[in-house]
């Protein structure tokens, strides 16, 4: 998952700079119900329920990916929004676009990507983003009611303070 965060931060700064050769678009959408995937001192990541799509086979989520303070520093994105797209039939994926935000929760950019589709590992943050998207199961205990900017905050103090 440090990877994708990585690859899609770099990308977007050098987008929103007119480096790179990405197609800006607009924002993923998100909306609640939010539900904490993944919590550790070196990444957040949150799967926004209310961005789910299913269409057949195809199913899309919003994924909200909270960034550590040293992260910020080095980059300016707090917080990065990814769409996951999914052929639940195959147990594949791919994330076709990003937007990114800043620390007061302004929009930075966004991106397209033209990503390959890749097997999901079954046991991975990916393999859970696909049970919510494609299934509609949801993690025990992880729904969390507040605004993601603000869950954000609080991990980033709560990195600090580790």
């Amino acid at each position: 998952m440090r990877l994708a965060i990585a690859i899609a931060a770099g990308t977007l700064a050098a987008t929103t700079l007119g480096i790179a050769g990405a197609h800006a678009q607009s924002a993923p959408p998100f909306s609640a119900p939010y539900y904490i995937v993944d919590a550790d001192t070196d990444a957040l990541t949150i799967a926004s329920g209310g961005s789910v799509r299913k269409s057949g086979d195809t199913a899309s989520i919003t994924i909200i990916m909270g960034a550590t303070p040293d992260e910020v520093a080095q980059s300016g994105i707090a917080r990065l929004d990814m769409v996951y797209e999914f052929n639940c039939a195959n147990s594949t994926y791919r994330t076709p676009g990003a937007a990114g935000y800043d620390v007061s929760g302004g929009f930075m950019g966004a991106i397209d990507d033209d990503s390959p589709w890749e097997a999901v590992a079954e046991n991975s943050n990916n393999g859970t983003f696909m049970g919510i998207a494609c299934n509609g199961i949801i993690p025990e205990d992880s729904e969390v009611n507040m605004d993601p900017n603000d869950v954000i905050a609080a991990y980033r103090e709560w990195v600090v303070d580790q």
